[in-house]
């Protein structure tokens, strides 16, 4: 049997079509869809020392898991915590003298890298001390 010429052409034309018509089911037009990323609820007016702004200096500053830096009589410049509860006027004179917002915020140094528990803040946890600290630091 001989095949011709004509018979390979149009072979070749309905695998291209039929290529064609497989790659456009692929195209949308619709756009990708994007993964949602964590909402930070992180609005100055939403966000409370007791609730919110405590937990992270206890988590990270003064409490067991980090060290005790600045717990009562602990190594910390400035006790942020005793075994009486969270010392919230120390945490405000840092906030007031500037140094909190620079190394917590800006230089992102604090917690140290020496410290026993979690080094970094996570983004929640800076977006909610950035958000409590432009309300003005209130104790509520």
């Amino acid at each position: 049997m001989k095949i011709s010429s004509a018979n390979i052409s149009l072979k070749l034309v309905v695998v291209f079509i039929l290529s064609m018509v497989t790659l456009q089911a692929c195209v949308s037009n619709e756009p990708d869809p994007i993964e949602p990323k964590e909402v930070l609820d992180c609005e100055p007016d939403t966000v409370k020392f007791a609730s919110s702004v405590g937990p992270i200096i206890t988590m990270h500053c003064s409490g067991k898991t980090n060290g005790n830096c600045h717990f009562d009589g602990d190594a910390g410049n400035g006790t942020f915590e005793s075994n009486s509860g969270i010392n919230y006027a120390a945490i405000k004179s840092k906030v007031d003298n500037g140094s909190f917002m620079r190394r917590v915020l800006d230089d992102k140094n604090m917690p140290p890298s020496y410290s026993n528990g979690q080094v970094t803040l996570t983004a929640k946890e800076l977006c909610v001390l950035e958000a409590w600290i432009k309300a003005g630091a209130p104790n509520n």
